[in-house]
Parts: C-alpha cells; structure tokens; sequence
C-alpha cells in the first residue's frame, strides 16, 4: 500500500487535509513516537502543498498534541500520539461531538445522493464504481486507513456529482476536519463489511437514476449509523 503521505492533497482542502494525512500516517504506525517527521521541503513536496500550508497543519497538530515542532530542528511525533483509547470508551466520552458530526451530515448528503442520480454522467457513475471496488478490496483486507481515505472520498465524489457547488462547499467543510470519529467507529469489530454495504445501496439507486432510493439509501446509512453509535455508548 503506498503511504498516505504520497497520496497528494487536492488544493481545495489545503492545510485542514494535510494535517489530516499526517496525523493518519502517525496513528497508522508510519512514525512511532519520538521519530522526526521529514523535513519540511520533502513534506511539502510529497503532500503537493506550499511550505506554509503544511506549516499551518503542522501547528494544528501541535496544538492537539500529536507533534512537537522544535524550531531548528524539526518536528518530532509526540510520545502520546500513539496512545491507545478503547473505541467504545472514546464514543461515551465524544458522544454529543459524534451526534452533531452525523447530524450534519444527514442533512446535507441525502439530497446530494439525490441530485447525483440525476445529474451524475455514465463516466462520473464509473468513477464512483472504481471507488467502490477499492474499497471492497481494503474492507476484506481490514485495511482500515486506506478505507477511511476511499470513504471519505467515496462521500465527496457524490456531493461534487450533484453539481451543486454550496453543497458541495458545505460537505467539504465538515468531512475532512473530522477524522477522529471516523478512525473510531471503523474500528468497531465487524463495521467495515457494513459501511460497504451501505455504499453499495447508495450506489445502486444513483447508477439506476432513481433520485428518491439514492436520498433514502443515504439517509438509511447514516441513522443506521447513529443507532449502532447509540447502543455502543449507551
């Protein structure tokens, strides 16, 4: 699998993306704590960003405690970036975080599951089948890294296929600053098969045009979700 960090960031996302892909390298075992990130110059380079966006997600980083940039050195994973939290455990401690992620989330991506079925083009239709494909391979290889990528780019590419370019803005602002919540909930024993699943029924009611299916099939997903969230932090 290549690194995530050789994945190049698509510029719309700027410095909220790239803090995102390197704090997933770091809790993906890439960096162990007390390692020295690489420098600048080849970060940027490999991320496809300006040295000062990957400063400001460097910061932010900082800020949450997964690095230490020592000025004149380099910066540095943090001893505690790896710092195990049980998944059920993290749930009861962020559930209202949790509920308002989702929340938002049902608000915006049904419709635009229902305007891709409209407006999406054959080719777009098999792009989102190619994302599909991918991530049914990382599922059965419970590669959970790389499927939270596929998933979060499986959700983008239906909301630019809605051709609706606030709604797309709108998913986009919340989708990849969150990634905590994601990291947990695929983590629960057996989820990945089941957020397959899920975007496969979406899928399925797009490719057939079916505006109504493909808005049912999104929200399904996501009280689905929010009800498996429940009972596990309850």
């Amino acid at each position: 699998m290549a690194s995530i960090l050789l994945r190049t960031v698509p510029k719309s996302r700027l410095s909220d993306d790239v803090a995102w892909r390197i704090e997933l390298a770091i809790k993906g075992g890439e960096f162990q704590p007390g390692q020295k990130l690489p420098s600048e110059r080849k970060l940027s380079q490999d991320l496809g960003v300006s040295r000062p966006i990957l400063r400001q997600a460097l910061q932010s980083l900082e800020s949450r405690g997964l690095v230490d940039v020592q000025h004149g050195s380099g910066t540095y994973v943090a001893s505690l970036a790896h710092e195990f939290v049980a998944p059920e455990q993290w749930l009861q401690s962020n559930e209202d975080r949790v509920r308002a992620f989702y929340e938002a989330r049902m608000a915006i991506e049904p419709a635009c599951a229902a305007l891709a079925a409209r407006r999406a083009t054959a080719e777009q239709i098999d792009e989102l089948r190619a994302n599909l494909d991918l991530s049914a391979q990382t599922a059965q290889k419970d590669d959970i890294l790389t499927f939270i990528a596929l998933d979060i780019e499986f959700h983008s590419i239906i909301a630019r296929l809605s051709d609706n370019p606030h709604l797309y803005h709108a998913l986009d602002q919340i989708i990849n600053p969150e990634t905590d919540a994601r990291q947990v909930i695929h983590h629960l024993p057996g989820h990945l098969p089941i957020a397959q699943a899920r975007h496969e029924e979406v899928f399925k009611a797009i490719e057939a045009r079916d505006e109504e299916a493909a808005r049912s099939a999104m929200y399904a997903a996501f009280s689905g979700l929010m009800r498996e969230l429940k009972n596990v932090s309850s």
